[in-house]
């Protein structure tokens, strides 16, 4: 799920871009794109097709750290009730550490600069594994807990906004969709200006609220590929304006406490946990993106 907005946020970025360039008439759409330099010259700088708002890497450190942080809550659940699958659920988590490891330290467009803070979660894993007794496992988890409170809010907070802005991306995408259609629905001949250019220090990503055009039908004249392109993206936006993971993080770190604290309640904050998780049909829409 938290993939599927930051692939959501960068399509709709890339898609808004190519729109974008096709309604002002420019014909160099491709790695680079003309921008305005702090001394008012025409500079280029990589468009949002060569370097998109997320790279993989950073993408990628996203899903790791959920799914190192889902197997930290499973050892440790698993470990305080005695299960026997105890020892299978620490090597899990050994494992999808030692996976976050090596895309933290890869530090690229839209990194979180969690490398050192997923080299305590490394550590805390072969320590984990190799604790003689439930006592020793106890003294871990009380001293993890701070780190994983820690990484539990980065992530709460960076997919937080990370979604308001692919929600803000595709509506823009919307709005250009719209307009586009439009040009070519009328076959009017498009007008002589000269396209704004943005600033080359200004973010990829907008920061502005949409326009109200997203809200507009598209033209019934608009050929189907346009229609479908416009209805697609409504149900991204609308998906992602439906889709709230705060429950799901809050209860993630009630879930952590536990292990501190087991007054708190493995099996009440597991089955909390499973309710937070949002049906798969509210963002299936996001994971029917383009990429």
């Amino acid at each position: 799920m938290t993939v599927a907005i930051f692939r959501t946020l960068d399509d709709a970025t890339a898609d808004a871009y190519v729109l974008r360039s096709v309604i002002d008439g420019d014909a160099t759409v491709g790695g680079v794109q003309a921008c305005m330099a702090a001394d008012n010259r025409i500079s280029r700088r990589p468009s949002p097709l060569a370097n998109p708002p997320y790279s993989e890497a950073s993408i990628q450190q996203r899903d790791r750290l959920l799914r190192a942080l889902g197997a930290y809550e499973v050892a440790m659940s698993s470990i305080a009730a005695g299960a026997p699958e105890a020892g299978l659920a620490s090597a899990n988590f050994q494992r999808a550490a030692f996976a976050l490891g090596t895309v933290a330290n890869v530090h690229t467009q839209g990194d979180l600069f969690i490398d050192q803070d997923a080299a305590g979660l490394t550590s805390l894993a072969a320590r984990l594994r190799d604790a003689p007794d439930e006592a020793s496992r106890q003294t871990l988890a009380k001293r993890a807990d701070p780190l994983i409170s820690k990484l539990i809010g980065i992530l709460r907070d960076d997919v937080a906004k990370r979604r308001l802005e692919a929600l803000v991306a595709t509506r823009r995408e919307i709005d250009l969709r719209l307009t586009y259609a439009a040009l070519v629905a009328s076959r009017a001949t498009r007008p002589e200006h000269h396209a704004v250019l943005p600033r080359c220090s200004s973010p990829t990503v907008p920061v502005l609220q949409p326009t109200t055009a997203q809200t507009a039908a598209a033209p019934s004249s608009a050929s189907a590929t346009d229609q479908t392109s416009v209805g697609q993206a409504r149900a991204r936006a609308a998906a992602l304006e439906s889709v709230s993971l705060d429950a799901f993080f809050e209860v993630l770190l009630d879930l952590s406490r536990s292990a501190v604290s087991p007054s708190i309640g493995v099996d009440a904050a597991l089955q909390r946990l499973r309710a937070a998780v949002p049906p798969q049909a509210r963002y299936l829409p996001l994971l029917g993106a383009p990429t």
